[in-house]
Formats: structure tokens, sequence, C-alpha cells
């Protein structure tokens, strides 16, 4: 597979490269640099301009010829874009190099916009009453984690999460169900609000991210009854405006911070997208109550 098959949407831009560079090289041959155009410009009395009609077979066919700098003659359009074709076939890196460029600099808007919606909907994220959320309010840092029940890496952050909430006091953890992973995911993550009401949330949360296998509606009424959750009451809260609208927010929070994938951890101010591995995890986190208690 070709590197440009490879990177899809990139296609498409490099045709903008190639304009790019024909651009350059028309600006560069039509616009003389200040010094040579004060040196060797100089104004034409009317009556020695004489009056060439436009329309006259010389003026049409100079449209598209562009002079060039300390050059008798000039290089028309057709040209220029030979001189590009060639160049390009010659140097076909150059088009790789401009799309890692353009896409380096996409990343790094797309990060800004996100820290930007980071403040902007802080409270949203971190105290939203409709998102479980263990620890004191007054913690240090709040990690929020966006999860899929169905979510492989989200079931092997689990246990290091749930150890740091309880170990560590200075850390408050929330919990965004952010269904993907297909209809029962989305029917999980429902259910799994409904027991909010039930004051069942971090007892199912816990037994179903522990568990092995599919997570289905069928395995969380298993799990609901040992743990003596009101199976009917969760079938028909499940079903309530008020949950649909919690998942639909903890999507589109997730769409402004460029979340797309499980697990997703917000940790102080760091926006993680995947999950980095337990050491590394414990020392982002351990990393963010220091800096916050000395700030």
């Amino acid at each position: 597979m070709s590197w440009i098959e490879q990177n899809g949407t990139p296609v498409v831009l490099a045709f903008a490269v190639l304009a790019s560079i024909g651009l350059f090289f028309l600006g560069s041959q039509a616009n003389e640099d200040d010094s040579f155009a004060n040196a060797s410009e100089q104004p034409v009395p009317l009556s020695e301009a004489g009056s060439a009609d436009p329309s006259s077979s010389d003026a049409a066919e100079t449209t598209n010829v562009i002079p060039v700098r300390g050059e008798t003659g000039s290089l028309s359009r057709g040209d220029i874009e030979t001189i590009v074709r060639e160049y390009i076939l010659d140097n076909p890196e150059i088009i790789a190099d401009a799309l890692d460029k353009h896409m380096a600099n996409r990343e790094k808007l797309q990060e800004l916009s996100a820290q930007q919606a980071l403040k902007d909907n802080w409270d949203q994220l971190a105290f939203s009453k409709s998102a479980y959320a263990t620890g004191p309010d007054e913690a240090a840092v709040t990690i929020v984690e966006f999860f899929d029940y169905n979510c492989g890496y989200c079931r092997q952050a689990t246990p290091v999460l749930l150890d740091i909430a309880e170990k560590n006091k200075n850390v408050r953890v929330v919990f965004k169900e952010f269904p993907i992973r297909g209809e029962e995911s989305f029917n999980v993550s429902r259910a799994a609000l409904a027991a909010i009401k039930q004051d069942k949330y971090f007892e199912l949360h816990r037994e179903l991210m522990m568990s092995k296998g599919a997570i289905n509606m069928a395995r969380l009424e298993q799990v609901a009854e040992k743990l003596d959750i009101d199976v009917d009451k969760l079938r028909k809260d499940m079903n309530s405006s008020e949950v649909e609208r919690a998942i639909e927010q903890n999507h589109l929070l997730a769409d402004s911070l460029f979340i797309d994938g499980t697990p997703a951890f917000i940790v102080g101010d760091e926006i993680m997208r995947g999950w980095p591995g337990e050491e590394r995890f414990e020392r982002l986190v351990n990393d963010a109550v220091k800096a916050k208690k000395k700030g």
C-alpha cells in the first residue's frame, strides 16, 4: 500500500501542494525585488507609451506571458506548469514532506482547540450531576474517563483507576459513559446510568468492567440481580430522556476534545487519548497532584 493510500484524505492535499508550488513560481517570476524595481522601472510619458489596442493580436499573445527578471525572454504559464511538474517528478518526497507538515500543524491547532474546550466545559466535565464520581469534590486532581464497557483497554485501565481512587484522597474520578462500540454498548451504558437512581452505579460499573467476554444486556441483568438491583426499575429508568441527554452530552464533550476512541482520560489539564499503561498513568497522576499542591 502506498503512502498516499495509507493516509486517505491527504490525496486531496497533494493537489493543493502542487497548486501552491505553481503559485510560488508564478509569484517569484511576476514580482521583482523592491531594489530591482526601483532601479529599472521609470515612468513612461503617455505620449511615448502609445495607444496599444488591448484587443489586438500582440496584446492577446502576451496575456499569459510572465517576464523573467534579468532575461530577455519570458515564461508562459504553460512553461511554469512544466517546470513545476518536472521538479515534483524529480523530487516526489516534497509532497510527503508538505503533507507531514500540514498534518503536524493541524494536530497542533486541534490540541489548542481541545485545551480551550477543556477550560470552557470544565464544570460539565468534572461536576455534572448526570455522571458518577468518586472522591472528594475538593480533591487536588480530577480524572475524567471516557470509556466503553466493551473496550479491552478500558478494562485494563479499570483496576489501576479504581486503586488510585481508593488509595489517593487527593484524586477524584469521574466516569463518562461513552458508548461507541455498537447498540449493545449503548444499551449497557444507559442501564448503568439508570443504576445511579438506585445508588448502585459504582458497584455495577466495577463488576461489569472486571468481567470477561462481551458485555450485553443479558450479562448486565445477571450482574444487576447479583447486586440486588431492581432490574424492572432499571429497564424503565434507562429509557428516560435524562439518560439519553447524559450520553448525548458526553459525545458532544468528546467531540470538542477531539476524542474519538476509548479509553480517553483527562488528568488535571492534560488530555490522554488511549491507555498509556499502568506505570506511565500513575506517574502522570502523581505529577499532576504534586504540581497542583505546589501551585
